[in-house]
C-alpha cells in the first residue's frame, strides 16, 4: 500500500468521518434530552432528525466506505489525483445538508446539497468501474462491486419521491422503503463485508463457501424487494415470494459468520468485544429481518418504533463500532485504553438498541415501565461521545497501519 496515499486517505476521509460521527451522535443525544425536557424553540425536532441521519449516513458511514474504496479498490495513481477534490466536495455537501436540514428540513437547499452528494457518489462509482486496482481480484472486490451497484440503484429512490408526490402517501412509503432497503442491505452491508474480507486473517481463509454465500446474497436482494410492496396492497402470494428471498438472503449472511469469526480469535484482549458483538448482531439481523417479512408478521415492519430500533441495531450497534475498529486498526494502543474505549462504545450502542426495542415491544405486550427512557438514552449518547472522542484522539496521535 502506498504510504503517502494511506496518510492522505486518513487525513481527508477517516479523520473527517470521526468528526461527522461526533456531530451525528451529539445531535442524536440533544434530541433525546430535548424529548425528555424541551427547552429550545430554534429547531424543529423532525428537522434535527433529518440532520442527524444525514450526518450519520453520509458524513460518517459514507466517508469511511469511500475512503476504503479509494484505498483498496481503485488504482493508486487515480486515487491520488481525485481523493482531495472529492473529499472537499463531500465535506461541502455534508455541511450544506447539516445546516439546511436543521433549518428547514426537506426544501430547496437541502435537496440541492443532497443532489451534489449524489453526483459525487456517481463519480466514485464510475472510477471504481473504470479504474480498478488490478492487483485485487478477491472476494472483497466482489463484495465492493455489488455494494456500489446497490448504492447507484438505491439513488433512484429519492428521485422517484420527487416525481411521485414527495414524502407523503402510499407510493412515498414504497419508494422510501425501497431506498432504505437497498441502502442498508445492499450498499452498507455489502461494503462493510468488502472491508472485512480485505483483512488478511479473513481473506486467507475465504473459499468456495464464502463465494457461494456472496452470490446467494447478491441474487436474492433485488427480488427480496417484493416484500416492500406490502403498502401497495399486492397479493399475499407475492409477499410470500418476497419472504422466501429475504430468508435466502439471511442464510447467505449466516454462511459468512464462521470465517468472519477469525477476526475475533486473532484479536487481542478486550478489542475482541467489538468484532464479536458485530458477528452476533449480524447473525441476529440475518434472522430477524426475514422473519419480519413473513406474511403473518409483516405488519410489524410498519411499526415506526420497531423500524427505528432495527436501524439503530444495525447502524449504531453493528456497523459503527466495526468501522471504528477498522479505521483504528483494531483500536490498538495500550491495553487499558482499548478496554476503556471498547467498553464505552458497546455499553452505549447496545444499551440504546435494547431500549429502542423495549419501548415498542413493551407497549405491545402490555408491560409498562415508566422510566425516563429518553434521558437514559441521552446519557448513553454522552458515553458514546466520550468513546469516539478517545478514538479521534488516538487517530490524531498515531496513524493506523494499512489494512
Amino acid at each position: 500500500m502506498n504510504k503517502s496515499l494511506n496518510n492522505k486517505i486518513r487525513h481527508w476521509y477517516f479523520l473527517p468521518a470521526l468528526v461527522w460521527l461526533l456531530i451525528a451522535v451529539a445531535i442524536g443525544t440533544w434530541i433525546r434530552f430535548e424529548w425528555h425536557s424541551p427547552w429550545q424553540t430554534w429547531f424543529q425536532i423532525p428537522n434535527l432528525i433529518h440532520a442527524h441521519t444525514h450526518a450519520a449516513l453520509l458524513g460518517w458511514v459514507y466517508l469511511v466506505m469511500a475512503g476504503y474504496t479509494l484505498k483498496l479498490f481503485i488504482r493508486v495513481e487515480t486515487a491520488g489525483r481525485v481523493l482531495v477534490p472529492m473529499s472537499v466536495g463531500l465535506q461541502l455537501s455534508n455541511l450544506g445538508m447539516l445546516v439546511s436540514f436543521a433549518m428547514q428540513g426537506y426544501a430547496f437547499w437541502s435537496i440541492l446539497f443532497s443532489s451534489m452528494h449524489l453526483f459525487l457518489t456517481l463519480w466514485l462509482a464510475v472510477l471504481f468501474l473504470l479504474r480498478p486496482e488490478k492487483r485485487r481480484s478477491d472476494i472483497s472486490r466482489d463484495f465492493a462491486g455489488a455494494a456500489w451497484l446497490w448504492h447507484v440503484l438505491s439513488g433512484f429512490g429519492p428521485f422517484a419521491l420527487a416525481f411521485t408526490g414527495g414524502m407523503t402517501g402510499t407510493m412515498a412509503m414504497f419508494w422510501l422503503g425501497s431506498y432504505l432497503f437497498l441502502l442498508l442491505n445492499g450498499w452498507i452491508i455489502f461494503m462493510m463485508l468488502a472491508i472485512w474480507f480485505s483483512r488478511p486473517e479473513v481473506a486467507v481463509r475465504s473459499g468456495r463457501r464464502e463465494q457461494f454465500a456472496l452470490n446467494l446474497m447478491f441474487i436474492t436482494l433485488l427480488p427480496a424487494l417484493l416484500s416492500m410492496l406490502y403498502p401497495l396492497g399486492i397479493s399475499e402470494r407475492l409477499i410470500r415470494i418476497g419472504f422466501v428471498f429475504n430468508l435466502l438472503h439471511g442464510i447467505g449472511i449466516l454462511m459468512l459468520l464462521p470465517v468472519l469469526s477469525r477476526t475475533v480469535t486473532e484479536s487481542i484482549g478486550s478489542v475482541k468485544l467489538i468484532p464479536a458483538a458485530a458477528i452476533v448482531l449480524l447473525g441476529i439481523k440475518a434472522v430477524v429481518q426475514p422473519l419480519s417479512y413473513f406474511p403473518d408478521l409483516i405488519y410489524l415492519t410498519q411499526n415506526h418504533l420497531l423500524k427505528v430500533g432495527f436501524l439503530h441495531m444495525v447502524l449504531l450497534g453493528l456497523v459503527t463500532p466495526l468501522l471504528l475498529w477498522f479505521i483504528c486498526d483494531g483500536l490498538r494502543s495500550s491495553k487499558k485504553t482499548s478496554a476503556i474505549v471498547s467498553t464505552l462504545l458497546l455499553i452505549s450502542v447496545l444499551g440504546t438498541t435494547v431500549i429502542l426495542f423495549w419501548i415498542p415491544l413493551g407497549a405491545m405486550s402490555g408491560i409498562y415501565l415508566f422510566w425516563p427512557w429518553q434521558q437514559i438514552m441521552g446519557m448513553l449518547g454522552v458515553v458514546f461521545i466520550l468513546g469516539v472522542a478517545q478514538v479521534l484522539y488516538q487517530k490524531l496521535q498515531r496513524p493506523s497501519r494499512p489494512v
